[in-house]
């Protein structure tokens, strides 16, 4: 995998630097944010992180089940921002126009659409990512849904996947 394959993992607006920018820790380098990572070779000039330690969740004492190609699919696209519709500002109740927090005044944001996968539900803007992996779903365990562990060639990753949604809930 190259630098700018691992790129496409990371986010540069998330406030935490690990999710910015792949790095490299114990010998591997890794991408992603909070509910994807990916782990591959070392790469050259990439820079080390000491925290979280991404090594340890690799470690894991969840064993993969049955591996499954990750469903064809791409990216949603971005919506409306329900918090200002789509006008990219909010009035507060003195009158005064701002930026809207959820958008940041782009009068757009993610669409959170949802594909089922092997039991478990995940973010379908991550699974487009993942074209051409291999996904196994891990069974609860000690009352926790663990995250599922992912593999293309030599590289591998994890993703968490979502919480059920409550029956007769938005969906």
């Amino acid at each position: 995998m190259t630098l700018d394959d691992l790129k496409r993992f990371c986010d540069p607006s998330n406030p935490r630097p690990h999710a910015q920018n792949p790095f490299s820790q114990g010998g591997w380098t890794f991408a992603g944010d909070d509910q994807l990572l990916v782990r591959t070779a070392p790469i050259a000039g990439v820079c080390t992180l000491f925290t979280p330690d991404c090594c340890k969740l690799f470690e894991s004492k969840y064993l993969p089940g049955d591996w499954l190609p990750v469903p064809a699919c791409s990216a949603p696209d971005k919506i409306q921002c329900p918090a200002c519709d789509g006008e990219g500002f909010i009035t507060c109740n003195m009158g005064h126009e701002h930026d809207c927090p959820h958008c940041f005044a782009e009068g757009v944001v993610e669409d959170n659409a949802r594909m089922e996968v092997g039991g478990a539900e995940f973010y379908q803007r991550q699974l487009a990512l993942l074209q051409g992996w291999e996904i196994s779903i891990r069974g609860e365990t000690d009352g926790r849904i663990p995250p599922a562990a992912l593999r293309r060639g030599d590289d591998i990753g994890l993703l968490v996947p979502l919480l059920p949604r409550h029956r007769g809930g938005p969906r």
